[in-house]
């Protein structure tokens, strides 16, 4: 459980994970001694990931189900529990199981929030460890390349200071998707920064994952993108644009080429032609960014594939939400 009586921690850690087995163990072994108390939240695994967190000395919080385990609601209990063991702690460092930090990111993040009291959550620079294994790593790869030339968002992984959590309630436990830019949107109209640090932060490593299990995670994007959307009045512009993309690309599109083939056969090589102009797009600029043809490719096709099953999470929401009604 950690220490019996709360001390003064100036940096304490939570790691999130559910049966990630020997990343698990790099990704603790990579917090402890820059950070305390280190706490292991895990969601219902089977390997024997909370017996090893315990083994390494880390407190440990298994969660119940229901609800979902939602990483959002991993890193609220791990933060209340990193609470409860070290009094008045000052910053959380935020993990995921899949992940190790760098050498010295600790250090590098807690002497930027020092600098900045105005910040309320710094991050640095992601990297896939294998970006060529699979499909789905290239797609990582890109995904984080993008992250740093985009608008700071506080990350699933990065430094928060403690008070500003605590202050705008944390994560929305029940937000599936999307939980980081939306309490980026909350900090931000709170008066907190989140600043983006231009040092590698820390390695990740993108696990197999199977066509249903890759669907269904963009389901769930779908769903939180359609929730997100309604938890703030005015809506983001960049969450607005995507659900929007959502909807023309999964569901516009080929609801509109079925129809029209039903007037004209012809009208339903619109469809394969649209996403076809759909892909180019993207794999040009992605390719333009330097990036190498296989990582264009593997992204544009990802891309243009999710935006079926996000369309189709969003109309989850809306229809959940009509039958509670």
């Amino acid at each position: 459980m950690g220490e019996v009586h709360p001390r003064p921690s100036r940096l304490a850690a939570v790691v999130i994970g559910r049966n990630e087995g020997a990343k698990l163990e790099r990704s603790l072994r990579s917090v402890l001694g820059s950070a305390w108390p280190v706490v292991y939240v895990d969601s219902c695994s089977r390997d024997g990931s909370a017996d090893l967190a315990r083994r390494l000395g880390t407190s440990v919080v298994e969660l119940a189900t229901p609800p979902p385990c939602t990483p959002a609601r991993a890193r609220n209990a791990g933060f209340a529990r990193a609470s409860e063991l070290a009094c008045d702690v000052e910053l959380v460092q935020f993990l995921d199981a899949d992940s190790e930090l760098s050498t010295g990111w600790c250090a590098v993040a807690c002497a930027a929030m020092a600098e900045w009291p105005d910040t309320g959550a710094v991050y640095g620079v992601l990297r896939e460890r294998y970006p060529q294994r699979s499909l789905l790593s290239r797609v990582y790869h890109v995904n984080f390349t993008q992250h740093r030339q985009a608008a700071p968002d506080c990350p699933g992984i990065g430094v928060v200071r403690a008070a500003a959590f605590r202050g705008v309630g944390g994560f929305i436990d029940d937000l599936g998707g999307f939980e980081e830019r939306e309490l980026s949107a909350r900090l931000r109209h709170a008066g907190w920064q989140i600043r983006q640090l231009g040092v590698e932060m820390a390695i990740h490593e993108v696990g197999r994952q199977s066509f249903a299990t890759w669907w269904r995670r963009r389901l769930q994007g779908g769903y939180a993108l359609a929730y997100e959307q309604s938890l703030h009045s005015p809506r983001p512009a960049a969450v607005v644009r995507a659900s929007y993309s959502a909807w023309f690309w999964g569901l516009v599109v080929p609801l509109g080429a079925i129809a029209a083939a039903m007037v004209s056969r012809p009208a339903l090589m619109v469809l394969p032609l649209a996403y076809v102009m759909l892909f180019g797009r993207i794999a040009r600029r992605i390719s333009a960014w330097g990036f190498s043809r296989g990582d264009a490719t593997s992204y544009a096709a990802a891309t243009v594939l999710a935006k079926v099953p996000e369309a189709l999470g969003q109309l989850q929401f809306y229809w959940r939400r009509r039958v509670r009604r």
